[in-house]
């Protein structure tokens, strides 16, 4: 007697389960399809400083702005020194090193602030030229260094040299590190 009635309400309700199954599924594998397009893909972080030109860093990549940044900023710890601010220069630098690296620098820097300390020499830098190497993620700065020593309250000048600061640089997990520095002296190349 209500047979029928019943079979038609299955059949509906049978037909909404499998439209509402097929919605479910739908939805699984958009998912799944979004959550691994959003692991492979990398996050860029756009810096809009108040001064300058605004740049980017990724995952494993920098834009050639934030390199030229950086490393003029590492470089002003590392051209001009003097007796009383070697060890607080050496620190900053330090602090932007990588890991595997960081012995190494730290031993270098220490020993040229030793050296720095032990003759009394103050350095002035006179920037001529900096570039940068996206490729190779380094930043050079050529300039003359002058060489002065403390007498009678001013500064004696001693010698001055013609030297390039390569600074070269690693990105991890969206992070610049120095690698290493190398100072190339060019006088020397010209005798």
């Amino acid at each position: 007697m209500h047979t029928p009635f019943f079979k038609d309400k299955i059949k509906k309700l049978i037909t909404i389960r499998n439209v509402l199954l097929l919605a479910l599924l739908a939805t699984t594998c958009s998912l799944f399809r979004l959550s691994s397009l959003v692991g492979k893909r990398e996050e860029r972080i756009v810096i809009i400083p108040p001064t300058g030109n605004p740049y980017w860093i990724e995952k494993t990549k920098i834009s050639e702005e934030y390199l030229q940044e950086m490393g003029l900023y590492l470089a002003l710890f590392l051209v001009d020194r003097t007796p009383l601010d070697v060890d607080f220069k050496n620190m900053r630098l330090l602090e932007h090193v990588h890991t595997e690296h960081y012995h190494a620098l730290k031993k270098a820097l220490s020993e040229e602030g030793e050296t720095i300390k032990k003759n009394d020499h103050a350095f002035h830098f006179i920037k001529q030229k900096a570039w940068i190497d996206p490729q190779k993620l380094t930043y050079t700065i050529r300039g003359l260094q002058r060489v002065y020593i403390p007498r009678n309250k001013k500064a004696a000048f001693i010698k001055e040299e013609e030297v390039s600061y390569i600074l070269s640089f690693t990105v991890e997990e969206g992070r610049l590190f120095l690698k290493y520095i190398q100072k190339e002296n060019h006088d020397e190349e010209s005798d």
